[in-house]
């Protein structure tokens, strides 16, 4: 097996190659190859000032002549590469990185990373792991965040890909999201507890369960007792209503990481 990368190539989008209408992110694929036929605006651009560095990349949706409402979309690896994505062999908590984000009402964007093997016998791709994490509204500064990976199996993989959207479902033109200094680790604010004041109820949940704190949540997460990530969200606000209606009885895990990287964790039973 090959060698892990201990970084994502070109993290913190500082190389940028010219494909004389437009440019992308040396080692990711855009859709500018498309917007620039049509004639429209760059759905991926450099964007400043950056987190670290001279540039971030900025991820924007489109409205495209005859095809609609287009969100923006910048995948990891070259569009000639033979596998999308590009080699890595380990485990991480998750992959983690800087956002700031001006999205339409009703309108998220997501960052997405999926690890995945070669599997000779079945002479297929498989997923090991992979994670997402989701945002709307407007993150006016710098902001951390992490994608934290469940896993599906135990053995490591040997090719990760990330991709960036600056919509989910059919998106809102005008939406957009930056993103720098992306790096695979711990996640953010894994270890540093939440001491504010806050309220969890009720116990046990029923239907809906609500949290509310001193400080604005940026992510909430709820993790069943087998490790499936069930739940997440990034309200920004300091009161949280979860819909449990569909969820089965037993315990989960709630993780809600706050506006300053402190970690609130907590049992909850249905």
């Amino acid at each position: 097996m090959g060698t892990a990368m201990a970084q994502v190539p070109n993290a913190g989008f500082e190389q940028w190659t010219s494909f004389g209408t437009y440019q992308d992110p040396t080692g990711w694929t855009s859709l500018n190859i498309l917007t620039s036929s049509l004639g429209a605006s760059a759905s991926c651009e450099q964007y400043t000032p950056a987190s670290a560095g001279s540039y971030a990349v900025k991820v924007t949706t489109r409205n495209l002549l005859g095809l609609g409402v287009l969100p923006g979309l910048l995948l990891s690896g070259s569009p000639d590469a033979a596998v999308d994505g590009f080699p890595y062999t380990s485990r991480p908590q998750a992959l983690n990185g800087k956002w700031r984000a001006d999205l339409a009402t009703g309108d998220q964007a997501t960052v997405v990373v999926t690890l995945t093997r070669w599997d000779a016998v079945a002479g297929e791709r498989v997923t090991v792991g992979g994670g997402a994490v989701i945002t709307s509204g407007d993150i006016n500064a710098w902001t951390n965040f992490s994608a934290v990976i469940e896993y599906a199996e135990t053995s490591n993989p040997d090719t990760a890909s990330i991709a960036i959207l600056s919509s989910t479902g059919d998106g809102v033109e005008g939406s957009w999201v930056a993103v720098d200094e992306l790096g695979f680790g711990g996640a953010v604010g894994i270890g540093e507890a939440y001491t504010g004041n806050y309220q969890l109820y009720p116990v046990p949940a029923a239907d809906q369960l609500t949290l509310t704190t001193d400080r604005p949540v940026q992510s909430i997460e709820l993790w069943a007792a087998d490790g499936r990530l069930v739940l997440t969200a990034r309200p920004g606000t300091d009161r949280v209503v979860m819909d449990l209606s569909a969820f089965s009885a037993g315990a989960y895990t709630l993780v809600a990481r706050m506006d300053d990287a402190t970690v609130l964790r907590r049992t909850v039973v249905k």
